[in-house]
């Protein structure tokens, strides 16, 4: 069981990893988008996810035990909906603001997709940390 655990936060750890190193790709412009996109993006899809949530959370087949536990399976997304999108949200959220601390520190262009990851997860994070809350 002990193993279990690590394999799910290795699991974590590597696509937390590969988000972050996203917004550092080198997209020299190649690309129109801000912080605003990210954010209407980020809003947009919070309000459908909520929705989305309310809805599929009524089934019997999801798990809700152990929400937000980092070391618990989160796929398939099905059945542990909350463990697999928290650890999207953070994903882009981490990831935005890595591209915000390296633009500013190198300079270069990863502002620009920083803040739209930053604009995307950081609504979806809110969403789930109200649902959690409602739940309690």
């Amino acid at each position: 069981m002990r193993r279990d655990k690590y394999f799910w936060l290795g699991l974590r750890m590597a696509v937390v990893a590969i988000a972050v190193i996203s917004p550092l790709t080198p997209f020299e412009g190649q690309t129109n988008a801000d912080w605003r996109i990210g954010l209407l993006a980020g809003v947009s899809t919070a309000v459908a996810f909520s929705v989305w949530l309310s809805v599929w959370c009524r089934r019997r087949q999801v798990d809700l035990t152990n929400a937000f536990s980092l070391t618990s399976p989160f796929l398939p997304i099905n059945r542990y909906p909350i463990r697999a999108w928290l650890l999207v949200a953070a994903s882009i959220t981490l990831a935005g603001a890595v591209g915000l601390v390296a633009s500013a520190i190198f300079g270069g262009r990863s502002a620009v997709l920083g803040g739209v990851f930053l604009g995307v997860g950081l609504p979806l994070l809110a969403t789930l940390a109200l649902w959690g809350v409602r739940q309690s």
